[in-house]
């Protein structure tokens, strides 16, 4: 009984600690145990280069799993997307990956489920969020999020929508 009790305890502290996990430049990506999803963003570091990544701890089954482009630093802006409304897929978060000097390529690992998908008239969108702020969560428990947009000189903003989600149909 005292070993079952050791095992349980070792099990739910390696849980715990799989749950945030931080990634930056020079860093390997960053990955949710299979078939949790990410249900928060941190950043910290000079122009946000470390971005932690909260996973839920709900295990679900998986369809497929795909990367996402890296989204590019400043001049220009740019968003990477595991789910959109208009086709094509419909994924949710479940990694990240940086390169270059700040962390500012990015790029998505996404996750599409087999029995659920986003309810994108659910969606919500955070305000734009750097080193400065404390973690971006969804609204609900429920909410996941589906992309992550990036912005500013080395991509030092950062904002990600969520959206709940929705049993599959057919």
């Amino acid at each position: 009984m005292r070993l079952l009790i050791v095992l349980l305890c070792g099990l739910f502290a390696s849980i715990a600690f799989a749950q945030e996990q931080t990634t930056s430049d020079g860093r390997p990506p960053i990955i949710c145990p299979h078939g949790a999803l990410a249900n928060g963003l941190l950043c910290s570091g000079s122009y946000c280069d470390d971005i932690t990544m909260r996973c839920s701890p709900n295990v679900r089954d998986v369809r497929r799993i795909f990367w996402t482009p890296f989204v590019h630093r400043a001049p220009g802006s740019g968003v990477a997307i595991c789910s959109t409304e208009f086709g094509g897929t419909s994924g949710f978060v479940s990694g990240v990956a940086c390169e270059g000097d700040w962390c500012d390529n990015v790029a998505l690992q996404c996750t599409e489920l087999d029995l659920f998908e986003p309810d994108f008239s659910s969606c919500f969108s955070s305000s734009w969020f750097s080193e400065e702020q404390d973690w971006q969560a969804p609204p609900t428990p429920f909410h996941f999020i589906v992309s992550m947009r990036c912005k500013d000189t080395h991509c030092d903003l950062k904002r990600m929508r969520s959206c709940r989600l929705k049993r599959r149909e057919g």
